[in-house]
Order: C-alpha cells, then structure tokens, then sequence
C-alpha cells in the first residue's frame, strides 16, 4: 500500500512539474491585471470592492516563505491530483501512461496551463467543476470525499461567478436527469441531498466572513455599482436616464452625457464620475441600485436581448494568453510586487512577460481548432443514437455538463460582467477537449507502444 501511494504521489508530482512548464519558461509564475488587487487582499485580508477575499488568503496560506512559487505549485498540484482521480474514475483506459499523455497534450495545445500558473482565481472555476462531477457520479472514498468537498468549497469562493455557475450546472443536471435519464438515473436522492447541502453551506461561507470582519451579514459588496457598469456599457442605463431624469434627478444625471462606454472604465478610472463625483462607492451603490432596478423593470425585453447578444458573443471568446502583458509601474500589478515581494521584484521584472516575450498565436489557433473540433464531436456522439447508445452513462453526463458549463458560463458572464474580458469562457476551453481526449489516447496509447516495439525489434534484428 505504501509503494503504491508512493507511485501515485511521483506521477502526482510528475504532472505538476508537466503543468507548470509556461511558468519556468517565464522564469517566473504569471500575473495578470488583477493579480495585483489579490496579493494586496492577501495581506490586508480586506475584500475588495468588487471580489470576494478567499484567493487572497489562498495566497497568504500558500506563499510559502514568501515565494509565490509556491502558490502555483500547489494551484497545479490540485490540478494534477483532480485529474488523475476523474480520469481514474470515469476514463475507462485509464493508466499512468494515458494519465501522462492527457497532461502533455492539454499542457500545449490548450490553455490549462496558462491559468494554472497565473496567481488569479481562474484555475479554480474548471477545478470546480470536476469536483462536482466527482461528488455527484464518482464512487469515492471518505478521505476522497473530504478533499473534493472542500475544494469545491474554495473553487466556489474565490470568485462571485462560480457559485452561480455550478448552481445552476446542479439545477439543470437534475432538470436534465428528470426529463431525459429517469430509468438510468445517476443522480439519486441520497447525492443530490447531500450535494445541496454541500452548496447550501459553501453560500454562507462569504456572508458570515462579512459579518465576522464588517459585523454585516451580506454577500457581495456594491451590487448596484457592478450591475450599472454593465447597463452603462449595453447602453440600457444611458436610455433609462434620458427618460426619466427630467422628472426624477438622480445624482447620477449630471453626467449621464459623459458617462464612459465600457464597464471597467466606469468602475475603476479616477475621472469617472463613479470616482470623482458621486461621493465614494457607498453612497453611490444605494442610488445606482434603485436606477439599474427601475431602468430593467422598464426595459426588460431590452435587458434580456442585450443579455442573450453579449452570452453568444462569449460562448467562443477564446483569447489565449488574455491578460499576460508587461505591467509598468503605477499599475497595481507592479505596485504590490514591489511593496510585498521586494525580495522577488528583481526576478519578475525580468521575466519574459515583463520584456513581452510570450507570444500565444500558434497557441491560439491551435486550441480553436481542437475545441472546435471536440464540441462537434460531442454533439455527434449525443446526437446520433448509434453512437449514443455506445457512450458510458457517466460518459454522458460528463458531456452534458460541459456542454452545461459552457453555456450557463457565457450566460452568466455575458448578463453580468464585461464584454471586454476574454477569460472567462478561456478558462474552461480545455474541458471542452476532455471528452474527444477520452476516445483519442487509447488509440495514441496502442500507436506508441506498436512504434515502440517495432523500434525494439529491428535494434535486436540489426
């Protein structure tokens, strides 16, 4: 038992020194431009204003001796070990082997690796996921179930987004279940039970650390703020106020002509009128939320079309190393390494994103085409009963929950945050590979050792 622990725990190891490999080449882990907001809630333990505190102590609990190594080694780690348990469970090839050949081809045809290595939340969002997938259909041990629970915990917390993307994964699995797989049900009551209770206390999580540093039980700080930003760019809010600011005169009236067109603009520029006018975010937030409300009951239909344009834009925003730029000094990202990890400003200065060496294009192509190609072999396989009725039930699920996650991702960002940011669809772009993975490597797997001994047998011949 200890040999075989042993072996699991190198090939662990192995995958995490595979994984990390866009990281070594940089000489340094990869930052992007929020990166800088959660080293400094790191230290201050303080949420900002618009994201939860969790990745911050993430950061704080695994910067070991200061390093930030540290916390990307343990980012691939959790990667590594979640993998190697869902291929384990669900890959009906599985072996050490097909568990490699995975991790390499992923590591440089998809982007995995790149979030991995980032010090920022999106790792966590596909973590999230297999997580759930293995609570809901794996068959696992306590231990197990210990370690995936409170993964999907922190995966949950570390971003707003998450939680409501995997509740609403949840809902529509069982929706699903009901209507499509009720004699083949996976999903029994005993799991869902005991999986929305999991969910249920992973949605206190937040409110109660609010109320144990703010004495207030809430869960998102300035939800009026977030959500006008993001009326200000579809152009809704603008509409809104030319209606009505002649009969009701908000604050926010007085510049409504000079309001900037992009949501991150309206939030974080020091002449937006957010920053410079309305007397700080908190007094801003109570009028802006009664203006976001009155301006979606007034124009709902244009609220959802505007909602449903932006999620089918995102559904295939694949930018490939979005974020991963050179940081000067007076952005946040260069400030906090300088005033946290003096000790290591040296080496990320002079990091090959820091010179812009990092070039994504062939990447990017690359990866485009192999979702591309994977999403349509997914819906051939459900689509045509011939092949449907070959596929694993596990394997079923599996592809409905990506297909799931995809497109409940792209919705949700799509309804509530920018349109400017291509990460948040990225970062589930090698989830969509999975699936044709598990048909390609058993016969890569075969091709390899045929070559192999053919290449042992004419050494011995000659």
């Amino acid at each position: 038992m200890i040999k075989r622990n042993l072996i699991i725990l190198i090939q662990w190891l192995a995958a995490t020194f595979i994984l990390l490999h866009p990281a070594l080449w940089n000489r340094f882990p990869l930052v992007n431009s929020d990166t800088g907001t959660y080293l400094s809630m790191a230290y201050s333990r303080i949420a900002a204003a618009d994201r939860p505190v969790f990745y911050g102590l993430f950061i704080k609990c695994t910067a070991l001796y200061g390093s930030l190594w540290s916390v990307i080694i343990i980012q691939n780690l959790l990667l590594a070990i979640t993998l190697w348990c869902f291929l384990k469970k669900f890959f009906q090839d599985f072996s050490s082997f097909n568990y490699f050949l995975i991790i390499i081809i992923l590591s440089y045809t998809t982007s995995i690796s790149l979030f991995s290595c980032q010090i920022m939340t999106d790792v966590f969002t596909p973590l999230l996921i297999l997580s759930s997938f293995i609570l809901l259909f794996g068959e696992t041990s306590i231990p197990e179930k210990i370690f995936f629970s409170v993964l999907f915990m922190l995966s949950s917390v570390v971003h707003y987004s998450n939680l409501m993307l995997i509740f609403a994964i949840f809902i529509l699995l069982v929706l699903i279940q009901y209507f499509f797989f009720r004699k083949d049900a996976l999903l029994t009551l005993k799991v869902i039970t005991a999986f929305s209770v999991l969910l249920l206390l992973t949605c206190f999580i937040t409110p109660l650390r609010n109320y144990q540093k703010e004495g207030k039980f809430y869960y998102s700080h300035y939800n009026g703020i977030m959500l006008a930003g993001k009326l200000i760019e579809t152009g809704i809010f603008k509409t809104y106020l030319n209606e009505t600011c002649s009969t009701n005169h908000y604050a926010i009236c007085d510049y409504k002509d000079v309001l900037p067109s992009m949501h991150p603009s309206f939030l974080y520029n020091s002449d937006s009128p957010l920053n410079s006018s309305l007397g700080g975010w908190d007094k801003a937030d109570k009028e802006l939320s009664i203006v976001c409300k009155n301006a979606i009951i007034k124009h709902p239909l244009l609220f959802i079309t505007t909602s449903l344009e932006c999620s089918a834009s995102n559904l295939f925003r694949f930018n490939v190393g979005s974020g991963i730029n050179p940081y000067m000094p007076g952005t946040s990202v260069h400030d906090q390494i300088l005033y946290f990890y003096n000790d290591q400003f040296n080496r990320w200065s002079t990091s090959r994103q820091q010179f812009d060496q990092l070039n994504f294009d062939l990447l990017r192509i690359i990866q485009d085409i192999f979702i591309c190609f994977s999403l349509a072999f997914i819906l051939i396989l459900l689509l045509y009963k011939k092949f449907r009725e070959e596929i694993p039930l596990t394997t079923k699920y599996f592809f409905l929950t990506v297909l799931s996650a995809f497109i409940l991702n792209a919705l949700i960002t799509g309804t509530l945050a920018s349109a400017h940011d291509d990460r948040y669809q990225t970062r589930l772009a090698w989830l969509a590979c999975l699936p044709f993975l598990f048909y390609i490597v058993p016969i890569l797997e075969r091709k390899i050792f045929n070559w192999v001994k053919e290449l042992i047998k004419a050494g011995i011949s000659s």
